[in-house]
């Protein structure tokens, strides 16, 4: 197959990733990936991915730019006509739109190119009645099928008016070889900050953006140094930085550095940046956080942190509960509720919990599926359902 996919980031997310390490195993096809210059173009050329740029596919939403949807009106003629043009210079045998974002003219584009249309659906996840929900029906019309991420996803996709027909669940997956436990920590972390090996390392991964819920974890901090009776020495650790320069990512990450100083939690919250080598993060956090209040698609740090031996402990929202069984592999806290975090917080750094039997659990589950070699199958599978036929 030749397959030519569309996305709109410049940025590297949780998405992207997932993306990316399909991409590289689709090694008896031809793959070319339209997209804005910046990292995740930068990381897909150097694993020797052909890319072509084109920076008008540059993400704008309403809530970071009001004037967002006249600018996106206006280049929309000009870049649904080249996306159109390179998809007839490709012979594309199927579009595949990377999220919801680059639907809007890959479908179009698609459509006049005469090739099939797929959309990876990484997010939101889609209320009943609400304007996204409105605009993915009105988007569907240019799409022939969608890969949700999980059955939330899935859901959401069917209660905005698509096909339950032209929708498929299939989990992103990882290298399960490469994110393995090790009884060796990296030092990563630890060397950067000088911690010492005592301190219990509790790690939030992701992008500054108020629906990931940092403020939360900051909350169940000061419940937890306050009143809980923890005597191990702690500190939390927030991985990741404001994506795509966002401005609203950028004022709630002031707003929770201000929240740190009012609490007065300096010396127990470190901010520890962007970071590339993610199993070496992994290697010397003791606990990954997923504190989000909004529903999270699926989640991909949960399942790395599982694989990795970590324990995980995760809102009770969207995609996370299709990864985490509550006490069996890892933990479900309620979103948005700081007391409840730090209350599981507790109770593990007392060693109130046998940890051992749920870390097994847990990487028993990301064997079962979260395995790429399978998300693979299923993708090409997918692909080769829709793509023109010879």
């Amino acid at each position: 197959m030749r397959l030519l996919f569309v996305s709109h980031r410049r940025d590297v997310s949780g998405g992207e990733i997932c993306t990316q390490r399909i991409i590289e195993r689709l090694q008896d096809h031809s793959v070319l990936v339209i997209l804005p210059e910046g990292a995740f173009s930068r990381r897909l050329i150097q694993a020797g991915i052909d890319v072509h740029i084109d920076n008008a596919l540059t993400c704008m939403t309403r809530s970071e730019d009001p004037y967002s949807f006249f600018k996106l009106a206006g280049r929309f003629p000009g870049l649904v006509m080249r996306l159109a043009r390179k998809i007839r210079e490709f012979k594309a045998d199927l579009v595949v739109s990377n999220a919801l974002g680059p639907l809007p003219y890959a479908g179009p584009a698609a459509r006049l190119a005469g090739a099939p249309n797929i959309c990876i659906h990484y997010h939101p996840v889609l209320k009943p009645g609400s304007t996204n929900a409105r605009l993915v029906f009105l988007l569907s019309k240019f799409c022939d099928g969608f890969i949700a991420v999980s059955d939330a996803m899935n859901r959401g996709l069917q209660a905005s008016g698509v096909r339950h027909e032209c929708i498929q669940t299939i989990y992103n997956g990882l290298d399960i070889d490469y994110f393995s436990p090790s009884p060796a920590r990296s030092n990563l972390l630890r060397s950067s900050f000088k911690l010492p090996p005592e301190i219990k390392l509790i790690g939030l991964v992701g992008t500054f953006f108020e629906a990931k819920g940092h403020h939360v974890v900051i909350e169940a901090a000061r419940l937890l140094r306050d009143e809980f009776r923890v005597e191990t020495p702690w500190r939390i650790v927030f991985v990741g930085d404001v994506f795509e320069n966002s401005r609203l990512g950028a004022d709630y990450k002031t707003r929770l550095q201000k929240q740190i100083e009012s609490a007065g939690l300096q010396d127990k919250i470190i901010f520890a940046g962007k970071q590339t080598q993610m199993r070496d993060v992994y290697l010397d956090l003791d606990i990954v956080l997923n504190a989000s209040i909004e529903p999270e698609p699926l989640g991909t740090t949960i399942y790395e942190a599982m694989a990795m031996g970590r324990i995980a402990i995760a809102s009770d929202l969207g995609g996370s509960p299709e990864i985490v069984r509550d006490g069996e592999n890892g933990f479900l806290a309620p979103a948005g509720n700081g007391r409840e975090l730090a209350a599981i917080l507790a109770k593990i750094l007392q060693g109130k919990i046998d940890l051992e039997p749920i870390l097994l659990a847990g990487r028993r589950r990301v064997k079962e599926a979260f395995d790429i070699r399978e998300t693979v199958r299923q993708y090409i599978s997918f692909f080769e359902s829709y793509a023109k036929k010879p």
